[in-house]
């Protein structure tokens, strides 16, 4: 089949005067959108069909003349003939493969801001979580520095007591300053620094809280 050139004119019949060209090409479709584009608009437009050595073969316009080598068209006409039905329903599927592309694109948009909402979500609800634990830890250092310094005498010493035996060689830490056995079931024994929970479970020993008089 020999392709078509469509050239699309705003046309001033009365000066004669040629306008810039709307379209020029080989799809008929967008010539007559152009073509009905122009003559929504009020405008005098003249469509010319030539081969592809430049003869002209047929010329359409929406202004009405005595030229009757020109086709009168008033109304924008839809494909009639094999080809141009053919063209059109290209278009008219190229058109619904946009629209659903489109329609994917708003779906993945939708999804995408549901699980930005629950992410934001969690994480403001495990926040809340750190800020609560974040204030047991501190009640607890407080409430941990107050036992500490119950354990604490006027001569700063901190006071632990005897859980299962009395004072005896290799049965508490080395470095203890006092030593009381008339105090508790088994007495109880005196360190310038507090000693560690290992320390405490492997000599069974246990912080004393009542203040002892030097």
């Amino acid at each position: 089949m020999t392709n078509l050139i469509y050239t699309v004119e705003v046309k001033d019949w009365n000066n004669d005067d040629t306008y810039p060209t709307l379209y020029e090409g080989s799809s008929l479709i967008i010539a007559m959108m152009h073509f009905k584009e122009a003559h929504l608009n009020n405008e005098d437009v003249v469509l010319f069909i030539t081969d592809q050595e430049g003869n002209e073969l047929d010329v359409i316009t929406n202004y009405n003349n005595e030229n009757n080598n020109v086709i009168h068209c008033n109304d924008f006409f839809v494909p009639t003939d094999k080809e141009l039905k053919k063209e059109h329903n290209e278009v008219v599927k190229q058109k619904e493969v946009y629209v659903n592309l489109y329609q994917e694109e708003l779906t993945k948009n939708e999804t995408i801001k549901k699980d930005n909402e629950r992410l934001y979500n969690q994480v403001r609800k495990q926040s809340q979580e750190i800020n609560k634990l974040n204030n047991t830890i501190k009640s607890l250092k407080v409430v941990n520095e107050n036992d500490t310094t119950k354990q604490q005498t006027n001569n700063n010493l901190f006071w632990y007591a005897y859980r299962l035996r009395g004072f005896s060689p290799f049965c508490q830490p080395k470095g203890h300053i006092k030593v009381d056995q008339t105090i508790g079931r088994y007495g109880i024994i005196a360190y310038a620094r507090p000693l560690t929970d290992n320390e405490l479970e492997e000599y069974d020993l246990v912080p004393y809280n009542e203040a002892v008089t030097a």
